[in-house]
């Protein structure tokens, strides 16, 4: 399929809907296993969409409100209903200081306007957050150690914790428990998908396994946060790598001498150089702003999400950053560029004309 655009757009600071366009009439929603799925109708037809996963679009938690087109009132204000809007008017996105609307869907159309989305209301699709399950059953408010709302440490607090209803022919009780907003947006919109919780009710028959849940949620947040303050502090560094060998070489059939094959390696690349997390086994000291993305090459990080971590750089030796080293160090890289080009170009397809230009040349070639 031809690659689309998808936007994720930040509706209000804690609810995130992700909106793309079609160029086909199928009908697309979201199953599990974090793919956006399409077909000609037929809902069985599990046609994944490629381009959610080439454009590293997480859709974990998430459902398919619709076409734009097709949405109702009853929609728009799920929409706002779970991004815990409370007003009855709604804000007009393209004069937010101006009159509200008395319609959700005006109001949702006006900010996809807001935010320069112009194609067709019945090519465009909306992915939002599952919306909230509702708490059912006996109630009981329980102590948890949980993380204050700045992430750098923790209080104690109640939050209430439901089970289900005990009759004499019980034999399982479960338990559920509500992650307090602050902590669930927290976690939902942070670049560290691998942190986001699968949902913001957590149901279990293990009593211990809900205060468990919300320790491990809150230990997250704060290192999550940890990080975040740490990266705003990194180092603008160099990394660069260096080394050649000569090894005698061997026939692989009588172990006959074939020569001496010479390599040379030689890299560097710029890094941040961050203060290691040790409670997130994952973080690198060194993180990069660029990454590789399928059909794209390499493309710059957003300025609004975390740098990348490099997974192992301990054969690198890292030096304090400096325009002028940078700039040393990419000539070097250019003329090891014209070095192999030339090379290549003579040797690739040596023949005796051309080994004797080269003897009659000199070491030109290598200058």
């Amino acid at each position: 399929m031809s690659s689309k655009t998808i936007k994720e757009l930040f509706l209000f600071p804690n609810y995130k809907i992700i909106v793309f366009n079609t160029f086909h009439d199928f009908m697309y929603y979201t199953v599990k296993g974090s793919h956006v799925c399409y077909s000609n109708g037929n809902k069985s037809a599990n046609s994944i969409e490629n381009d959610f996963m080439n454009q590293r679009i997480d859709v974990s938690n998430c459902k398919m409100l619709g076409k734009l087109s097709e949405l109702t009132e009853g929609h728009a204000m799920t929409v706002f209903k779970e991004a815990r809007y409370g007003q009855s008017s709604y804000p007009n996105f393209m004069d937010i200081d101006g009159d509200k609307f008395m319609s959700s869907l005006v109001s949702l159309k006006s900010y996809l306007a807001s935010e320069g989305w112009s194609f067709p209301e019945d090519k465009t699709w909306i992915i939002i957050p599952k919306p909230t399950k509702k708490l059912v059953g006996n109630k009981i408010d329980i102590e948890f150690e949980i993380s204050n709302e700045k992430f750098d440490g923790y209080i104690k607090t109640l939050l209430p914790v439901y089970f289900s209803p005990i009759k004499s022919n019980t034999t399982e009780i479960t338990y559920t428990v509500e992650t307090p907003d602050y902590l669930y947006d927290f976690l939902t919109h942070h670049p560290e998908t691998d942190k986001r919780p699968k949902s913001k009710i957590y149901t279990t028959n293990v009593f211990s396994s809900i205060i468990t849940h919300i320790r491990d949620l809150s230990s997250n947040a704060n290192n999550l946060r940890s990080a975040d303050e740490d990266e705003k502090k990194a180092k603008k560094v160099i990394l660069i790598r260096f080394s050649s060998s000569q090894k005698d070489q061997r026939d692989s059939y009588n172990f006959g001498y074939t020569g001496k094959q010479t390599g040379i390696n030689y890299q560097y690349y710029i890094g941040y150089a961050v203060t290691e997390n040790y409670s997130l086994v994952r973080m690198s000291k060194i993180r990069v702003d660029k990454r590789y993305e399928s059909g794209k090459g390499f493309v710059k990080v957003p300025y609004t999400a975390r740098k990348i971590a490099i997974g192992n750089c301990d054969d690198f030796k890292v030096l304090d950053w400096t325009q002028e080293r940078e700039d040393f160090l990419n000539v070097i890289e250019v003329n090891f560029k014209k070095l192999s080009d030339n090379l290549n170009n003579y040797l690739s397809d040596l023949d005796a004309d051309k080994l004797d230009l080269l003897i009659t040349q000199g070491t030109k070639l290598l200058n």
